[in-house]
């Protein structure tokens, strides 16, 4: 694939917020997967929305995990 092909695509994740626990764990494999060229080690970028409520879903301590 062109340099230019690559630059052209987006890609995004779609998670259910109501078993987000606030982990991070979809930032970290996001990181992971995205990084591994030579020169990208400390490349870093995290745009995480969290909806509804202040951060996490409403009531996620009563919903349990997994």
């Amino acid at each position: 694939m062109s340099e230019a092909a690559k630059g052209a695509r987006q890609l995004a994740l779609v998670f259910d917020l109501n078993k987000c626990i606030g982990c991070q764990t979809c930032s970290v494999a996001c990181k992971v997967l995205w990084t591994r060229g030579e020169g990208e080690d400390y490349q870093w970028w995290m745009i995480v929305n969290t909806v509804p409520g202040r951060g996490h879903p409403k009531d996620w301590e009563q919903m349990g995990g997994g």
